[in-house]
């Protein structure tokens, strides 16, 4: 049986009347909770309050990492809070070595002088390091620099002719199933890794010298050219160009000088020029036409950019980005200038005059040209830059110091990283490995002398 309804506005249904003045329970401090004393059991001690569990950092590197701390200036938002600064690993990038004998490749080791140089995927994921070198004379050149003996022979190489003139830049695909490069013989080649047959020939009005996989799409990749153009492939597509990033360019020798795909953000690349230190973010999707035009869909304005050059310093003129590297753990992108010093800049592009850029390198970093190259270790704690006189600075991102690997006598343009080393190729004809080994590393630093005959080892910057 339902109950009866009390109507709204019967007496009945009004609160009861007050009976008495009650005491405020916050008034002078108090509170509306009793306290209740708990007596500790017998034989046992009173048991302190817990603390509470330290809360948890942030595992955005972006924010734990480069704006946290005054050692380096940092790459943040304005008024991000600062982070408490984790443990440097300087000490794993100062035990860097390289033997004379056993990790050096002569020319004669190899098809030819090698001027890039690209680890595999696997490679870089623990695997066998595979290797690949693209050379003067069109000839790229895969082996697995090995840790060996010193008169243990070179280890065997394949080597396929695919361009006819010098390649520049060389990418392995995401899958390790392909090798795309970039010559001056005016085209870019999408080669098979195992077979050495070119699968793709792409082609350009002029040299070739930049190829970008996009870690999103395993079949889109992106050229760089003289011709002021970036140039969008789909390799599905009977390797047809779908986008051509052709922005006004000033008159002079101003060349567009890298791009990089961004992982976290699809359909989007950035690029750098040579006139100065400022950077575009393009939009690459756009409307397809339902005529079977073969021509590609031209892009001239970009979606950002940015407004600050980094590299401007009083009393001195900007200076041109060279390479662009995007670093997953400090969620920005990596700019490598002709003046030898590497810039981070931030994905969002900020045009506010609080942004400060992070800065690798100081005065004595060496100089660098258009050729030079940088890279950063699977982990992404380091970033390594050629030079132009023959030494390699490598830098810890989270503390900003550095080391140098001398070890050439010439310009080191190709560079890269794999789990277990560091491989570079110089113009003095070789290619030479470093490895991580603390005990050798340990060894040289306590007696110079009698390990300067076998070995090369890192040396802290100053």
């Amino acid at each position: 049986m339902l109950g009866q309804r009390t109507p709204f506005r019967d007496a009945s249904n009004a609160p009861a009347p007050r009976t008495g003045k009650k005491r405020n329970p916050f008034a002078q401090g108090g509170t509306p909770f009793k306290k209740q004393k708990l007596s500790p059991a017998p034989g046992n001690a009173p048991v302190p309050p817990a603390k509470p569990a330290p809360r948890e950092l942030s595992t955005h590197v972006y924010r734990d990492s480069l704006a946290r701390g005054a050692s380096i200036r940092a790459l943040r938002r304005p008024g991000a809070r600062r982070r408490p600064v984790p443990p440097s690993s300087m000490p794993s990038l100062e035990s860097f070595v390289s033997s004379k004998l056993s990790d050096s490749y002569p020319a004669f080791c190899l098809a030819s002088r090698a001027l890039s140089l690209s680890y595999s995927n696997e490679a870089k994921n623990g695997g066998p390091p595979t290797i690949a070198a693209g050379t003067v004379d069109g000839k790229i050149c895969i082996w697995q620099p090995r840790k060996r003996e010193v008169l243990e022979f070179a280890p065997q190489q394949h080597v396929f002719k695919v361009h006819s003139n010098m390649i520049r830049d060389l990418r392995w695909s995401p899958d390790d199933q392909y090798l795309a490069s970039a010559s001056a013989d005016q085209f870019a080649a999408v080669t098979n890794a195992t077979t050495g047959q070119v699968t793709y020939g792409l082609a350009h009005n002029v040299n070739v010298h930049v190829v970008a996989w996009d870690p999103n799409h395993q079949s889109i990749l992106a050229t760089v050219a003289k011709d002021h153009q970036v140039r969008i492939w789909d390799l599905r597509d009977k390797g047809l160009p779908k986008v051509a990033i052709s922005p006004p360019m000033p008159s002079g020798s101003v060349n567009i000088t890298s791009a990089v795909f961004l992982p976290h953000e699809p359909h989007r690349i950035v690029t750098s020029w040579s006139a100065d230190g400022m950077l575009k973010k393009w939009d690459i999707r756009y409307h397809a036409s339902a005529s079977q035009d073969a021509s590609p869909h031209i892009i001239s304005l970009p979606c950002e950019e940015t407004t600050l050059d980094p590299t401007v310093a009083p009393g001195s003129r900007p200076r041109g980005i060279s390479n662009l590297l995007w670093n997953e753990r400090a969620a920005a992108i990596l700019g490598l200038s002709v003046n030898g010093r590497i810039y981070g800049y931030p994905t969002f592009f900020p045009s506010q005059p609080s942004f400060r850029p992070l800065t690798l390198g100081g005065p004595g970093s060496g100089k660098s040209s258009f050729f030079v190259r940088m890279a950063q270790s699977p982990c992404g704690r380091w970033v390594a830059a050629g030079s132009t006189l023959g030494v390699v600075h490598a830098y810890d991102i989270a503390s900003g110091g550095g080391v140098v690997l001398q070890k050439h006598k010439d310009e080191v343009h190709g560079i890269d990283w794999a789990s277990d080393g560091l491989a570079l190729a110089s113009d003095d004809m070789t290619v030479s490995v470093w490895r991580h080994d603390p005990e050798v590393a340990q060894t040289c630093r306590e007696d110079p002398e009698t390990m300067a005959w076998k070995w090369h080892w890192a040396r802290r910057e100053v």
